[in-house]
């Protein structure tokens, strides 16, 4: 594995993102880069002869080294922004006056110092600095004007004052590039990070306007599919207490009611419990659960509507089967699932229940011999795009069941995916993990 070594150096030069802001790594990185410029021009100092100027140079350095310590071990970033800027200044006039004025190199250095502070300060400080700056600068030259002869030409030769000149020159340059790189990269940076925020949030705001346009349908479909049921327990219940009925027709209004109280029921069923999960966010308490028994529970309750349509239960169900899964979920799971065979399974139909062990999971098959769905429909199956669905006896559903069964069974770690072809049934498959007992 190849390790990119200098970027993690320069982290830990001027301390990570997550622990030190902006202002402050900048601050760091002028320390460091001030401290290696003063380290290179120190050996110059030392071959020109300018013993005042090497003195007071390695007081700087040492200086600067302290402020650096401070500010990246020390944490203390305002304590060193104070002193290195005061100290700068102290150096640049102490320079400008023993190294040739401007004839020397620090006036070059005055730009690269500028340049410096303005990359760690805060923009409303600028001004403030710019003012001190042109103070300064304009202050050493006006007295360098009235009093030239104070200002010794310290060059023994014309090849010194070139040396000092060019390795001033090398070493500002070089300050100059490596700031205003660090500078143009901090501000790509926090361009890329703006970006990926404002991208961030146009994605979650087209994700919530889709969710509520989601919900404003389900809740219109929900209106609209409600509104003739209610009418229609109304009305029963009206006939029922108000008007003497033969036994027949009171038998076969009642059990209309019965059957049309169910679907109204389960609808809002799958309603509650979509809506806890979306305004909750569900999350599942797996345990070790036995398939059969869960099974069971499900068949015995949806046993009297397939009584009904005389519809038959076939199970292959191996009883030793436990799943890693949340009780309560898989039971709404199964239940939705099953409803659904029976829904659209015609009268004598047949629904066949199976649970067996694949490698390190458990498959659940429902499978029934009734309409079956095309491709359009199986397009839009586990989806948000909803709609009133009728079964063979016109029971009324909106397919919202199905997006529970995949919420839920993904939830708990599961699959669930389904095949079917007209006019022969379909078949829903349950994956979940395998948890011994």
């Amino acid at each position: 594995m190849k390790v990119n070594i200098l970027p993690s150096i320069w982290i830990r030069l001027l301390g990570h993102p997550d622990h030190f802001n902006k202002e402050h790594r900048a601050f760091n990185a002028v320390a460091f880069l001030s401290l290696c410029l003063l380290l290179l021009l120190l050996p110059f100092n030392i071959y020109l002869g300018l013993e005042v100027v090497f003195i007071s140079t390695a007081v700087i350095f040492i200086a600067l080294a302290v402020v650096y310590f401070l500010s990246r071990m020390g944490n203390n970033y305002k304590l060193g922004r104070t002193i290195y800027a005061v100290v700068s200044y102290v150096f640049l006039s102490l320079n400008f006056y023993y190294n040739a004025g401007y004839k020397g190199p620090t006036i070059y250095f005055f730009f690269l110092t500028f340049q410096l502070i303005l990359a760690f300060s805060i923009i409303k400080r600028h001004l403030l600095f710019t003012i001190m700056h042109l103070v300064v600068v304009s202050s050493l030259l006006i007295v360098e004007y009235c009093y030239p002869e104070r200002f010794i030409d310290i060059y023994q030769s014309r090849f010194d004052h070139f040396l000092d000149l060019l390795s001033s020159s090398i070493a500002v340059i070089i300050g100059m590039y490596l700031v205003t790189r660090y500078l143009l990269s901090s501000y790509e940076r926090e361009k890329k990070k703006a970006e990926e925020r404002e991208l961030l949030i146009t994605a979650q705001n087209a994700q919530l306007q889709k969710l509520n346009q989601e919900k404003t349908k389900i809740l219109s479909i929900l209106g609209h599919d409600l509104r003739s049921p209610l009418n229609s327990i109304t009305t029963v219940l009206n006939v029922l207490a108000n008007y003497p009925l033969p036994e027949e027709h009171r038998l076969r209004l009642q059990k209309e009611l019965l059957d049309t109280t169910r679907n109204t029921s389960e609808m809002l069923m799958n309603l509650l419990s979509w809506s806890s999960e979306q305004m909750q966010g569900i999350e599942p308490k797996l345990i070790s659960v036995n398939v059969q028994m869960v099974l069971q529970k499900v068949l015995e309750n949806q046993q009297f509507i397939a009584q009904s349509k005389e519809i038959k239960f076939t199970t292959y169900i191996d009883q030793s089967i436990y799943v890693l899964a949340d009780y309560n979920m898989l039971e709404v799971v199964l239940r939705n699932l099953i409803n659904n065979a029976i829904k659209f399974t015609a009268p004598l139909g047949m629904v066949t229940i199976a649970a067996q062990k694949t490698d390190d999971s458990c498959l659940i098959s429902i499978q029934d011999n009734g309409i079956g769905m095309s491709e359009e429909q199986l397009s839009t199956l586990f989806t948000m795009d909803i709609h009133s669905t009728y079964g063979t006896n016109n029971e009324k559903g909106i397919g919202l069941g199905l997006v529970l069964c995949k919420d839920f069974t993904e939830l708990q770690g599961g699959k669930i995916w389904v095949e079917s072809t007209v006019g022969q049934g379909s078949v829903f498959y349950i994956s979940l993990p395998l948890r011994h007992q």
